[in-house]
């Protein structure tokens, strides 16, 4: 953390869900640094034994 905090290192990150199709469109636009796209399964708490 040192090294981060003397040399004024930021990160940001963002996590958005949405349409592929829509979010697919960000990897070409030029504020947008890297993208990573993948699915997130749910536990259903309502089905759990």
């Amino acid at each position: 953390m040192t090294y981060i905090h003397k040399n004024d290192v930021r990160i940001y990150e963002v996590v958005v869900t949405g349409p592929t199709k829509e979010l697919l469109k960000l990897q070409n636009e030029k504020w947008v640094g890297k993208t990573s796209f993948g699915e997130v399964g749910f536990w259903n708490w309502n089905n759990s034994k």
